[in-house]
């Protein structure tokens, strides 16, 4: 028996060993149909809306009313819209708060080739409305851009960066967030959002208004099968698969994947890259079948934590869940139990049947 165990567990190491080296390989290996979730911005000048603005200071900024305004907001209230100038055009992605000067994003969002970043006085931030940068004139600039030293443009590694604003967001416009600290598990109640397509028509444009979508968070290996550099979802990045058509797209990039709490909601991640179902060649989102990646914030605390000089225990929360999340929670933790109750029924029926034959088995 212990040989022919041996020889059954040989393939095993041999199938190992190729996943080793497969591993290894695919650092340098990226799918051709992974794209970045930024997207171009058309007819806006933003130079001159920020010479309007400051022409009459009390147009600047606008208080928001909670009473007023819809209960996305409510639900996101440190979301900010990131906007690369480019003259006439720019480019557009999403931001969250965690201080009142200081927004994480996606590092895509701020370089232009490869890891080179986009100049401070191209990029402008917008917070404390629903609204996007076109109507929000609640518009800050920027003093200083930091993206991490390992990320890798091609791979999606490390895609997390934050913008230092050059004055702090009032309280009474926004209020920043913290970072999930606990474990990201299968089914974990959270939503993403951001002010990107919300169809695929191709006159598609980004959104007016701030939208918000459920994700589905699933360590399913299609998530490894699209993307070799996703490992797990308590790693680098988080894996969501697409269903019902519910996912974020074009314009999302860098915007908030938070908890659902019954309180202020801790960021689990930032919107990286998307790609389609394996075999299909599109650009569509919500593709069911398909998947997104998130940068995993928790991963990265202690880095944002030594650039932002935000301590650790100000920055990381663990979240209160809400009646929905605790149900799905207790239904995890009853199906673990009842498998465990399965496997170790298993065990004791096998170690009675063992007892019973294998001694004359063995003589």
């Amino acid at each position: 028996m212990v040989a022919h165990n041996y020889y059954t567990f040989l393939p095993t190491l041999l199938l190992c060993s190729l996943m080793f080296k497969y591993e290894i390989l695919a650092d340098s290996l990226t799918s051709p149909n992974i794209k970045y979730n930024k997207i171009k911005i058309s007819n806006f000048n933003i130079t001159d809306k920020i010479a309007e603005l400051e022409k009459d200071p009390k147009r600047a900024y606008t208080d928001r009313v909670l009473n007023g305004l819809p209960a996305v907001y409510k639900d996101f209230p440190f979301a900010t819209f990131v906007y690369v100038d480019e003259g006439e055009s720019g480019e557009a992605c999403t931001g969250s708060l965690i201080a009142p000067d200081i927004v994480v994003t996606a590092a895509h969002c701020l370089t232009s080739e490869g890891t080179d970043l986009f100049p401070t006085t191209k990029i402008f931030v917008s917070a404390g409305s629903v609204d996007n940068i076109k109507k929000n004139n609640n518009i800050f600039k920027v003093s200083k851009l930091v993206v991490h030293p390992n990320y890798n443009p091609k791979t999606a590694h490390n895609d997390v960066g934050l913008v230092f604003l050059s004055s702090k967001v009032s309280p009474k416009l926004a209020t920043p967030t913290t970072i999930y600290n606990g474990t990201i598990f299968d089914g974990i109640p959270v939503q993403a959002a951001g002010w990107g397509l919300t169809s695929n028509e191709i006159d598609a444009k980004i959104s007016s208004t701030l939208n918000y979508v459920d994700i589905n968070i699933s360590s399913s290996s299609v998530c490894k099968r699209i993307n070799p550099n996703w490992t797990q979802n308590n790693g680098y990045s988080i894996c969501s698969l697409v269903i019902n058509g519910k996912d974020t797209c074009f314009g999302d990039s860098g915007g908030p994947l938070s908890l659902v709490t019954s309180s202020l909601r801790p960021l689990v991640g930032v919107t990286s890259v998307g790609a389609p179902p394996i075999g299909v060649d599109s650009d569509e989102c919500g593709i069911t079948g398909g998947v997104a990646y998130y940068t995993n914030l928790n991963f990265f605390s202690s880095w944002i934590s030594e650039q932002t000089q935000i301590p650790l225990n100000e920055l990381l929360s663990s979240g209160e869940f809400n009646s929905t999340s605790i149900d799905l929670k207790n239904k995890s933790s009853k199906s673990s139990s009842k498998s465990l109750f399965i496997n170790n029924l298993g065990l004791k029926l096998f170690i009675l049947s063992f007892l019973s034959y294998g001694f004359n088995y063995l003589i």
